[in-house]
């Protein structure tokens, strides 16, 4: 049950830092790229959620679009590498686990 809900946790973290910025600001104040991200990462938690290991790819694309940004001098205070490592590394490590247990369970009803 623990590992279901960690497949919702940087959704979940991106909504708690977006919603405080929509509430102050605008709608608008948020880049609508972030936006998208943020419904990669709920698509990815859903997938994985349903057995669907190569969900964990929405994810990693949040991650590598991180570092992409990171890589661009945007004159922001706050450099997304960093993130973006932790997202393709936290996906990678979910989409194996999710791809083993789906393997375990194959090879379990086939005996």
């Amino acid at each position: 049950m623990k590992l279901k809900l960690m497949y919702f946790l940087p959704f979940a973290l991106g909504v708690l830092f977006y919603i405080p910025i929509v509430l102050i600001g605008e709608f608008e104040a948020v880049n609508p790229l972030a936006w998208v991200a943020l419904l990669f990462l709920l698509i990815a938690g859903i997938l994985m959620l349903i057995k669907k290991w190569w969900g964990s790819i929405f994810g990693i694309l949040v991650g590598l679009l991180l570092i992409y940004m990171g890589s661009q001098d945007t004159g922001q205070f706050i450099n997304e590498t960093p993130l973006g490592v932790i997202f393709v590394a936290y996906y990678l490590i979910f989409g194996i686990v999710s791809l083993i247990q789906k393997i375990k369970k194959a090879k379990a009803t086939d005996k």
